[in-house]
């Protein structure tokens, strides 16, 4: 009967550490614990999209505008590959966005690398479609931007666009490494170091104010 007695309570202890360990794998991702999708995107907690997967399956990517961005391995600034703006024309624009939603305050940044016509043809990026900053030129290397996000949902942004004449360069615009973290003042300050190195000699300008205000 003790031998019974002992089989059963080893039955159940197994039984309740097999369901537990299924609850856990139900609640969490491969970026660890998020919660629920709000009604702008999904929770990422973080963010790391370094396009190495060879697509954009990663996370709810959507393209619009003239011509789609794309994956390449002709440059990149992490592993070995970015993503490209797609090939456009005069007055047109290649649009990647993605709508996320977080719970605190979070640090977004992103590296770009732009090969264009300076000061008219170029990338801009947009936060809950308000114009927060724009590169444009021949970059000899690649640059790096951040910003910091209050709690909530937010759409994010990323346009090449061309005015209405002439081209330079590869005509196209490239980002890698789009990371959304907690913030803190610390990762602020390494960011601004990091970012002033890197910004000083690539040769980056911002596009003209009659190309940033035109309407696509």
């Amino acid at each position: 009967m003790k031998t019974i007695n002992v089989f059963l309570i080893a039955i159940l202890i197994l039984s309740f550490l097999f369901l537990s360990c299924k609850g856990d794998k139900g609640e969490k991702g491969d970026m660890g614990p998020v919660g629920p999708a709000g009604p702008a995107g999904h929770t990422f907690t973080p963010l790391w999209e370094d396009f190495e997967t060879g697509d954009f399956s990663k996370y709810p990517w959507q393209h619009s505008g003239s011509a789609y961005w794309s994956v390449t391995s002709a440059t990149a600034f992490f592993g070995t590959q970015s993503v490209r703006s797609g090939t456009i024309s005069h007055n047109q624009k290649s649009d990647l966005t993605i709508a996320v939603n977080l719970s605190k305050a979070s640090l977004l940044y992103y590296y770009y690398k732009t090969s264009c016509e300076s000061g008219y043809d170029g990338l801009i990026f947009y936060i809950d479609n308000i114009q927060r900053t724009s590169h444009s030129g021949v970059m000899s290397g690649w640059g790096l931007t951040y910003f910091v996000l209050p709690p909530g949902n937010h759409t994010l942004k990323w346009s090449y666009v061309k005015d209405g004449t002439n081209s330079a360069g590869s005509d196209c615009a490239w980002l890698d490494g789009i990371y959304i973290s907690d913030y803190t003042t610390a990762k602020v300050s390494e960011l601004a170091s990091i970012a002033e190195q890197l910004n000083k000699s690539v040769n980056c300008v911002p596009l003209k104010l009659g190309t940033v205000e035109k309407k696509y």
